[in-house]
């Protein structure tokens, strides 16, 4: 009987140095041979066990929302674990502020198309007898490693993009001091262009020059083969809609005000919603062929109310924006999403305040920001079922693709 226990002992351990150590991998194409010893009285010998070689599941890649929070500093939260990561620590606002205490404001958030690269406006408030001054800087931030850098010192922007496939950042350059002799009168010696900064060279360059009016909001078609823009010819409201093509040089003008715009995914039609300064009550999206032909109304006629903030999914085969029953009372407003193919249009909801639609890259839902100034939001609302969750605290929220 000790002879047997000896035994049984000694195969236990001999088949425990025999399995792998934790963590380590098993080659998968070397025969494997057994070390168990010979057992030669009646009890069975123990099965040996292998452990088969798995692969690792891969732990998601983030899917980061660039938000402005609630006290205004710039943040990220990845939309799969709910992580948030700081990219400023420093803003302040006014309100509350001593005398002497600069301030430190962001704005204008811009994800270049790979997802890498994350712009915005810095807005430094020096305190003097009079009240503040301000400066104006557009720093950029890389996704991957955190590292903030100054990308422009002392430039004022009135709106920036980024060109698709590129790490080009285009911005507007705000007319000189002098420009409005008037409302509707201009010093078009004084009118700027748009300019663009090459943040992989460094190199700054100026990509279109005004023709006439002093141009702003630039918006790059998703081809890059075009850029639009607004010519600003008030002192409130949009401005006439233009474009430049890179392609031909051509500078063509609609000589319109046409509101708020999205480009379609091929790069030959502009959305537009009619919303050029205050609700009229009766602005309904609409498509602009680029070159040529009608417009064609997307959004239905509603008896009372209007459409607004047009923006196509990815693919170009829906198109969401948000609707107002006309209530002059009433805050809220309803997303929705009208598909091309068959026209139905999909209500996913009321909020309050609806800013900043975003599309999420599979086109399964859409981002936004909601409620009332200080306490906003950032949510996600799916597609599929109208289902909303709350992603973190603040607005301006852009998708980083």
């Amino acid at each position: 009987m000790k002879n047997l226990y000896f035994l049984l002992v000694i195969a236990s351990l001999l088949t425990a140095c025999a399995a792998p150590a934790a963590g380590q991998l098993e080659p998968t194409s070397a025969a494997i041979e057994s070390t168990l010893p010979v057992i030669t009285s009646e009890t069975a010998a123990p099965t040996a066990t292998i452990e088969p070689t798995l692969t690792p599941t891969p732990e998601p890649e983030p899917q980061w929302v660039a938000f402005i929070g609630n006290d205004g500093n710039v943040r990220m939260v990845d939309r799969l674990s709910g992580e948030l990561r700081n990219v400023t620590t420093d803003s302040s606002q006014p309100a509350g502020a001593s005398s002497d205490q600069v301030l430190y404001q962001y704005w204008g958030l811009k994800a270049s198309s790979d997802g890498q690269l994350l712009a915005f406006r810095r807005d430094i408030g020096t305190p003097h007898q009079e009240g503040y001054s301000y400066s104006y800087e557009v720093w950029v931030y890389w996704v991957a490693t955190g590292e903030s850098k100054l990308l422009l010192a002392n430039q004022a922007t009135v709106g920036m993009d980024w060109k698709p496939g590129t790490h080009l950042l285009a911005y507007a350059v705000p007319p000189e001091e002098g420009y409005f002799t008037g409302r509707a009168q201009y010093d078009l010696d004084k009118a700027r262009g748009i300019w663009a900064v090459d943040v992989d060279s460094g190199e700054n360059m100026e990509l279109v020059s005004p023709h006439g009016y002093s141009i702003a909001n630039p918006s790059w078609s998703p081809d890059g083969r075009y850029i639009a823009f607004e010519e600003i010819w008030n002192m409130e409201g949009s401005g006439y809609v233009a474009f430049y093509d890179f392609e031909t040089g051509e500078y063509t003008t609609y000589a319109e005000a046409l509101g708020m715009l999205d480009w379609s995914p091929d790069s030959q039609r502009l959305a537009y919603d009619m919303l050029t300064y205050t609700a009229s009550g009766s602005e309904q999206i609409f498509l602009r062929p680029l070159k040529g032909g009608e417009d064609l109304q997307v959004a239905p006629d509603y008896e009372q109310g209007y459409t607004y903030s047009p923006r196509f999914s990815p693919s170009g085969g829906m198109i969401a924006y948000l609707f107002h029953n006309g209530d002059p009372e009433s805050l809220l407003s309803t997303v929705q999403v009208q598909l091309f193919d068959s026209g139905e249009v999909r209500s996913l909801g009321d909020f309050e305040n609806p800013t900043h639609l975003g599309w999420l890259p599979d086109e399964s839902g859409l981002i936004v920001s909601v409620g009332p100034y200080g306490t906003r939001q950032v949510m996600e609302i799916s597609l599929l079922d109208g289902s909303v969750r709350v992603l973190a605290e603040g607005e301006m929220a852009v998708v980083l693709e």
